[in-house]
């Protein structure tokens, strides 16, 4: 019965790509883009379809309209729309199953092992897909956000901060939510890794060959990075790798026929990418600052810079309107000082900066091999594994001559460069990673070429050792995940074994859902995996939360003035009040404003790792607020 229910579920994903295909289509009419395959042709309509889906979506957000029958009203709708985009859907369907059967029948022993192995990594990648959301950073703001919006009009969520840092594709995690279930929306997240995989042979076999693109193409989805961002993790950020993959292959169809309206369009494509994530706006800027140097006429490339912007700006006009900040909270020190919460803002600086963190010569010199062998340091950059810093001399033997090299060549490198003087965090690369494998892919096929039979023997045994570790890595990894994916452990057991905080939130729902409803409030939490709360909750944290500013909760004067704001009538610990914040707490008990209810002993994962599964046990208290 799991199994078919997630597999109902992933044919629901399938048929929003479908729609999304079609919905994409009616639009790219406007630009006749010139593709070489309907598999290229819908992989456009795709990115220009799932667009225009989040803009629905948004526009039904706003007033608090998006829930389970508009979701499923609008894929009708927008099907039924569509109608005259379907035939694009069938022939990259019968083209694409007439190609898998070429391959095989005619690829030769190599091809037929390398789809094998790329079924076989796609069909547990969507295994792991299918499980319940355990991934930390979901827990608190990917997944947590979008939920709790759904439950009226869209509104700014200032006791958690990472919800300013909500993009466009979260939109899609919300769609999924409104279908009925977080494993849509994880499914979906499963199906951008597909489509940048797919992105990512386009580019490889344009540069290379058949069989170094299908290599390519496992090296990507086997590494640990991308097997983690894809299954488990519930980030959406995979996204911007499927837009930065398309808007290049747009762009380069755009030099092939000097074609400005293809110009334009990729810089929509590339806007998209931006509307993800802050750091993807390097995205756009890599790209129509190329189309700007290279393209003529030149005007086109302006054009195409104001198609990014309005392609990303979502986002930043979103922020702008609820905190007078576009990239809230980097700016708001000089655009709104009075609201600035110095606190957090460290705090998030902290995070997204490592400690060995420097611009010096020599560091940055080290920090491609840093990536790697201090991964842990700096953004878990060696999950990416070793194949790009490895084969990166071969660079020098890359296609070259193709344009398309010069323009994965631009857009891997100034977002390189970008990282390394903004985070050094190799997290952040995740939207080229793709495109630096087609690249260094390129370069082992000139060496091919070239007959140097050496270098090709040691890059193919590189490989094949990358491969056999990934693997073992990736299995050893999902373990812990197939028992709930196909069936043999219930979802409450799996989340009790493997969701941070989970036991706490189920303890707090437990005892404060009949209290909630007679009485109302919310209830104040200081613990980071939120998702799993089902009653109404004030993120506490003063870490994590805008509220909470410790300078302005000094005393207990102060702190009470916030909680009865955001309509507090609990309070939760986990043994103890953070630090910042406990000494207005205490003097709250200490005025018998805060009595304990309810507690419980409580075994959770310790911080945000579950793969070492280090577990910490705490007394958890409930705490009620009376005014």
């Amino acid at each position: 019965m799991t199994l078919l229910l997630s597999a109902a579920r992933f044919a629901l994903v399938l048929f929003i790509f479908a729609v999304a295909i079609a919905f994409g289509t009616l639009f790219l009419r406007a630009f006749r883009p010139r593709a070489k395959d309907p598999i290229e042709h819908a992989l456009i309509a795709c990115g220009v379809g799932f667009f225009a889906l989040e803009l629905v979506v948004f526009a039904l957000s706003v007033p608090g309209w998006l829930n389970r029958t508009t979701a499923y009203c609008m894929i009708a709708a927008v099907a039924a729309i569509a109608w005259n985009g379907w035939g694009s859907v069938r022939d990259c369907t019968l083209y694409f199953a007439s190609r898998m059967r070429a391959q095989w029948k005619n690829g030769g022993r190599d091809t037929r092992l390398l789809l094998v192995c790329i079924a076989a990594v796609c069909l547990l990648e969507a295994l792991l897909g299918s499980a319940p959301l355990t991934g930390s950073d979901a827990m608190h703001y990917h997944f947590t956000v979008p939920l709790v919006q759904l439950a009226g009009p869209l509104r700014p969520q200032f006791d958690i901060t990472n919800s300013f840092f909500t993009g466009q594709s979260h939109l899609l995690i919300s769609l999924g939510l409104a279908l009925g279930n977080g494993r849509i929306a994880l499914g979906l997240i499963f199906l951008a890794g597909l489509l940048t995989a797919a992105t990512l042979y386009v580019i490889a076999k344009e540069l290379s060959s058949r069989n170094w693109a299908l290599l390519a193409v496992l090296a990507f989805l086997i590494s640990p990075m991308v097997f983690w961002q894809i299954t488990t993790s519930g980030s959406p950020d995979i996204w911007m790798g499927f837009y930065a993959g398309i808007a290049t292959i747009t762009a380069w169809r755009a030099f092939e026929g000097g074609d400005s309206k293809l110009a334009i369009l990729a810089g929509l494509l590339a806007g998209n990418a931006a509307g993800v994530k802050y750091t993807g706006w390097i995205i756009p800027i890599a790209i129509c600052a190329y189309l700007f140097a290279s393209f003529r006429p030149r005007i086109a490339a302006v054009w195409a810079g104001c198609a990014a912007f309005l392609g990303g700006c979502l986002p930043l006009v979103r922020n702008a309107i609820w905190t007078k900040d576009p990239l809230f909270p980097f700016l708001t020190k000089w655009l709104n000082p009075s609201q600035l919460n110095y606190y957090v803002l460290e705090a998030i600086r902290g995070a997204t900066h490592p400690v060995g963190f420097s611009l010096s010569p020599l560091h940055v010199l080290a920090y491609p091999f840093l990536l790697i062998t201090d991964g842990n340091r700096f953004g878990l950059g060696q999950y990416f594994g070793p194949a790009i810093l490895a084969f990166a001399p071969l660079l020098l033997v890359a296609a070259w001559k193709n344009r398309l090299a010069k323009l994965c060549a631009a857009v891997w490198g100034l977002t390189f460069v970008a990282n390394v003087a903004s985070a050094q965090m190799g997290r952040f690369l995740l939207p080229v990673f793709s495109i630096a494998l087609a690249l260094v892919f390129s370069g082992i096929a000139g060496a091919a070429r070239r007959n140097w039979r050496q270098v090709v023997y040691a890059c193919a045994a590189t490989l094949v050792l990358f491969v056999a570790f990934s693997g073992a890595a990736d299995l050893l990894y999902a373990k812990d995940f197939l028992p709930v994916a196909v069936g043999l452990e219930s979802r409450e057991a799996f989340l009790q074994r493997m969701a941070p905080d989970y036991q706490t939130a189920s303890f707090v729902n437990a005892t404060l859902a009949a209290r909630q409803k007679e009485e109302g409030g919310a209830v104040l939490v200081f613990f980071r995996h939120l998702y799993y709360l089902r009653v109404p909750f004030v993120n506490g944290d003063p870490e994590t939360s805008w509220l909470f500013d410790p300078a302005k909760c000094k005393d207990a004067t102060g702190l009470l003035r916030i909680l009865k704001e955001q309509h507090v009538r609990w309070v939760v610990i986990s043994s103890e009040y953070p630090v910042d914040l406990a000494n207005a707490f205490r003097e709250l008990e200490s005025d018998g404003k805060l009595t304990p209810i309810a507690s419980k002993t409580i075994e959770s994962l310790a911080g945000n790792s579950r793969i070492y599964k280090q577990t910490v046990a705490f007394k958890a208290t409930i705490l009620q607020l009376e005014y």
